[in-house]
């Protein structure tokens, strides 16, 4: 069974530890080497098809925390809480949907600022270079490619945004990887009944 941890509270960095603490004592979890968070970076896919350069209205906080995608400070805090507790470097990356470019994303959200002051790197998965991969025993997929930052990270931090979705219903783990998937390849997957 996975773990889970449930926080409730309105410090968003005292939540944040007390969520990785849980699940530190309930995994075993080992922080070592390099630690890879991929949030879940979607939120103004839209609006760089259409040309706008800037949030909309509506779509922030006063704290320019974006709220339909996991919170900055939530990223901010696990990036500090990594590296506190023993990670070499904290990378945090995503590539949203609809061919958004992520550098352009994290510019305008905001996010590129966080994670820099709280000593994480930034990467972006579609600026990566792709590796590409047997899937065993696949029914689906028998190859996929898969950015290299992510192979060469020694611990993967999926940080999901509990949504809802219109082709999903909700979007949680499992959705939040589609990030991981260069653009090219997303639309025949999400096609696949099995998805």
């Amino acid at each position: 069974m996975p773990c889970v941890a449930v926080v409730k509270g309105e410090d968003v960095t005292l939540g944040v530890r007390r969520a990785l603490e849980g699940v530190e004592e309930a995994e075993g979890l080992s922080v070592r080497g390099t630690v890879l968070i991929k949030p879940l970076w979607d939120y103004y896919s839209l609006g760089w098809a259409a040309g706008l350069r800037e949030p909309p209205p509506g779509w922030s906080d006063p704290a320019g925390n974006f709220q339909p995608y996991t919170d900055a400070r939530v990223v901010g805090a696990l990036v500090e809480l990594f590296l506190e507790r023993g990670a070499a470097r904290v990378v945090v990356c995503d590539a949203p949907l609809h061919e958004t470019p992520a550098r352009w994303f994290a510019e305008r959200t905001g996010l590129d600022k966080v994670v820099r002051k709280a000593g994480g790197e930034l990467a972006y998965f579609d600026e990566e270079p792709l590796v590409e991969l047997d899937v065993p025993d696949a029914r689906a997929l028998p190859k996929v490619q898969l950015p290299k930052v992510v192979l060469e990270c020694d611990l993967f931090v999926n940080v999901p945004k509990l949504k809802t979705d219109p082709m999903h219903g909700l979007t949680l783990g499992f959705s939040n990887l589609y990030g991981l998937v260069p653009h090219e390849e997303r639309h025949r997957i999400l096609k696949q009944p099995q998805f």
